[in-house]
C-alpha cells in the first residue's frame, strides 16, 4: 500500500499502541483508533498477508486498482449511497 503510516502502524507500532490504549509514545491519541481496531483482527485472520509500502501513483497495478476502489467507495459514502 502507499501509506507508510498504515504499513508502519501494522508492522511496527501495533502492539505498543494497543498496550498504551491507542496512544503514541508521546501520549497523544493515535489517529483513527476505530479503524485500527477493525484492521488488526482482519490482519490476524490472514497470517499469509504482509503489509509492504509501495509508491503511490507510480504505475503499480495493484496499488492503482486499490486507489480507484477506495476513491469510488469514498464517493459513495459521501453521497450516502453506502449500505448500512
Amino acid at each position: 500500500m502507499d501509506s507508510r503510516y498504515v504499513v508502519d502502524g501494522i508492522n511496527l507500532h501495533r502492539y505498543e499502541w494497543e498496550r498504551r490504549g491507542f496512544k503514541t509514545a508521546k501520549g497523544q491519541g493515535v489517529a483513527n483508533p476505530d479503524l485500527w481496531k477493525a484492521l488488526f483482527p482482519l490482519a490476524d485472520a490472514r497470517p499469509g498477508i504482509s503489509f509492504r509500502w509501495t509508491a503511490g501513483h507510480a504505475g503499480n497495478p495493484g496499488n492503482e486498482l486499490a486507489d480507484t476502489l477506495a476513491r469510488t467507495e469514498a464517493l459513495k459514502a459521501k453521497s450516502g449511497m453506502m449500505r448500512q
